[in-house]
């Protein structure tokens, strides 16, 4: 039987490999979903990886291991290959039975040959895998982790019926990833586990004992971060375009280009209408973005130097290296080492380190203060509550709600520091917080610039102004809410909001945490199930605690890189899954040969992320993600506007909202002006205040269905009150 299998496994890589190259040759043929043509390209990739694992792990050395690789990786994208999700607003979901067409036939088929391998291979495991599940997580805990690795496998649906039929499909699909990995490790021969132990100890050192003060980094954190730096930027400019494509984007780099100029805000144009934009408001003869002050002004540093896209690459770099001095000190260099490389191959991280959004620099402060808190629990220097102090107060300046969980959460940590009398830590405490207040007070002169109330954030009375009093507020009742049913699917806010916002960030989680075809959860949930030490437990907590207070919350974040408004869980979801992959391994006692198929199984599940996962999710969904395209900075460059009126037609959000980033901050310079034509009324408003401009008309993709397009142009001066859409 185990010939057999052997045999039918090579095969089925060979020939899948084939099928899937010629597959995705001939994919633009198929005129299926959006999203499933452009996965298309997913499997190509997914194919090129089994080959290399076919190649790369020789049977001489590695047994048949290679060949499982090779399966496991090929039925990955033929999974993504039926996983709907694409450029629009919506969470992912697998196709369903009758949603199957033409372009389905050759994923199904590497799957369906997948299940009968991988079922005749493991048919000998299942009852010696159950007995030893149950000897490691005795009564409740195998139940409790069975269950959420299923309910986190899918995500809801507004037909119950789907929703059960997608469920029911993923679970079978996690089990059998799983399986597939399974038996790539039991095919390693002594020699491979041999090679693969010595290579786990010279990577990740020996496991040593939490350090006194944070790990400091070494050769191996700093390569580490240059990693994600490198990646992350790639990803900034080859699959974003080094332009922002989400409302909050946009907002966020318009505030950081007056900023740059040394503006609180700019004067209000003229036909301000024809200006408008999500998140910017026009108040007062004012015109500024009413969104929390701190990220703009980091976000400024490389706006001032056309270099914006690259500020959240660097901050991830910089989270790198402050996890890992934070992991050593709380659990030792081992797991430091497998937390940071767990991290550097994050989805959920390094796709929001492409991006422009706050994230990156709430997390890099909040990592910052935990490190001075750790100084203040060991025998460091009370003036380590005054840099501590300085970045809480920064994260709350970016992002509120986060600024008073951080505050509390290392409260308490510093609080219960063993080794310490209680007075002096009582102490620090009131200093941290005391330095923690006197930063956040930064707010206070700020919002009453823009509100005329220290008290009232200028975010808060713009919603309020837009969609009525306390719709944006934290807390329960049925004025909640801002109307996105798309994304909010019940009106205010209750108990059933909060069951459906978890379980759409749990499901994220699960999905973009780790991006393994197998889910994420399994071997966080292994870290949580064995908890044993007072780190374990912290990162319970600081992981809890988040979730808890999001809760209050009535938005879930939406499908806008995984669950962001649960970021902060994403260290301690790391730690915990690096634990997990210890426990796992520390239930072979004596067996290493176990203990480093165990670290195969992790590292050939990272490969198949970063080659196969993050290929079809850059492509899929965040390639001109929500209609943004570069394209209209691409057609300025090529195009000779001169001084002239530039119009954009379509919707305000993408098509002007991309075209809106060229303007000059002061619209009064001989440069292009680009304003929406929204109607017959800016257009004359627009003629009025740009009588000397020469006008162009141009269409944005929204119209032409592909990039920006010149219709018409240059117009004479005054004269685009009589040009018609």
């Amino acid at each position: 039987m185990e010939a057999v299998g052997s045999q039918m496994i090579r095969l089925l890589a060979v020939a899948g490999a084939i099928g899937a190259v010629i597959f995705g040759l001939s994919a633009p043929f198929f005129r299926a979903t959006s999203g499933l043509l452009a996965a298309s390209a997913c499997l190509p990739f997914a194919a090129a990886v089994g080959l290399g694992f076919f190649a790369a792990l020789p049977r001489s050395v590695y047994g048949n291991a290679g060949a499982w690789l090779g399966v496991a990786a090929l039925g990955h994208g033929a999974v993504l290959q039926l996983t709907k999700a694409g450029t629009g607003v919506g969470f992912q979901h697998l196709m369903v039975p009758w949603e199957w067409s033409a372009a389905s036939i050759a994923p199904l088929s590497i799957l369906v040959a997948q299940a009968v391998v991988v079922g005749v291979a493991a048919t000998g495991l299942r009852r010696e895998t159950w007995r030893w599940a149950r000897q490691h997580l005795p009564g409740w805990r195998l139940w409790a982790l069975l269950g959420v690795f299923a309910i986190t496998a899918a995500t809801l649906s507004a037909d119950p019926r789907i929703y059960v039929v997608e469920l029911g499909l993923a679970i079978v699909i996690q089990f059998m990833m799983l399986a597939t990995i399974v038996l790539a490790a039991r095919a390693l021969p002594p020699a491979a586990t041999d090679r693969i132990r010595i290579m786990v100890r010279r990577g990740l050192g020996d496991p040593l004992e939490p350090t006194e003060s944070p790990l400091k980094p070494d050769r191996f954190a700093w390569l580490t971060a240059l990693w994600v730096f490198a990646f992350a930027t790639f990803l900034a400019v080859f699959v974003y375009g080094s332009v922002p494509h989400v409302p909050d984007e946009v907002a966020y780099l318009f505030h950081a280009r007056y900023f740059a100029a040394g503006r609180l805000w700019l004067d209000m144009p003229p036909a301000a209408d024809a200006f408008r934009l999500g998140l910017v408001a026009f108040e007062d003869g004012r015109w500024f973005s009413p969104v929390p002050p701190a990220w703009p002004a980091v976000l400024a540093v490389g706006a001032r130097f056309g270099l914006a896209y690259l500020v959240n690459p660097f901050l991830a770099a910089v989270n790198v290296l402050l996890a890992y001095g934070l992991l050593g000190h709380v659990f030792g260099r081992r797991t430091a080492r497998l937390g940071i490389l767990l991290l550097a191959v994050s989805p959920w991280f390094l796709f929001l380190a492409m991006s422009l959004m706050t994230h990156m620099l709430s997390t890099a402060a909040a990592l910052s203060a935990a490190w001075c808190v750790a100084r203040l629990r060991g025998n460091g220097s009370s003036a380590w509550a005054f840099p501590g102090g300085v970045a809480i107060g920064v994260v709350g300046l970016t992002r509120p709600l986060e600024g008073l969980l951080v505050a509390v959460l290392l409260g308490f940590w510093l609080l219960l520091a063993a080794g310490r009398p209680l007075m002096g830590r009582f102490g620090r405490v009131t200093a941290l917080a005391v330095v923690t207040v006197a930063t956040a007070a930064v707010t206070l002169p700020y919002n009453r610039v823009f509100t005329g109330d220290v008290f009232t954030f200028p975010l808060i009375e713009y919603t309020d102004q837009i969609y009525g009093p306390g719709t944006n507020d934290l807390g329960f009742g049925p004025n909640r809410g801002l109307g996105w049913s798309g994304l909010d699917p019940l009106p205010g806010h209750g108990l059933a909001d909060v069951l459906i916002n978890g379980n759409l960030n749990l499901f994220g989680v699960n999905t973009e945490l780790l991006g393994w075809g197998a889910g994420s959860m399994l071997i966080l949930l292994l870290g949580v199930l064995g908890s044993r030490s007072r780190g374990d437990r912290w990162m319970i907590i600081a992981a809890g605690s988040v979730i808890g207070a999001h809760s209050f919350y009535w938005f879930s974040g939406g499908p806008d890189f995984g669950a962001r408004y649960w970021f902060l869980i994403l260290l301690p979801c790391i730690a915990l899954a690096a634990r997990g992959i210890e426990n796992l391994a520390g239930w072979f006692p004596g067996r290493t040969g176990d203990r480093s198929r165990v670290y195969f199984a992790v590292a050939a599940l990272a490969v198949i992320t970063v080659t196969v996962f993050i290929p079809w999710r850059s492509i899929d969904k965040y390639r001109d993600y929500r209609g943004m395209r570069p394209d209209m900075r691409h057609l300025a460059a090529e195009t000779d506007f001169g001084d002239g009126l530039v119009l954009i037609r379509g919707r305000q959000f993408p098509d002007y909202a991309a075209a809106a980033m060229l303007n000059p901050l002061d619209l009064s310079t001989p440069e292009p002006v680009y304003a929406r034509d929204a109607d017959e009324a800016t257009r004359r408003a627009l003629a009025a205040a740009f009588p000397n401009r020469p006008v162009w008309i141009v269409e944005g993709p929204e119209l032409t269905g592909g990039g920006y397009r010149v219709v018409a142009g240059p117009l004479a001066p005054g004269t685009s009150a009589e040009v018609r859409p």
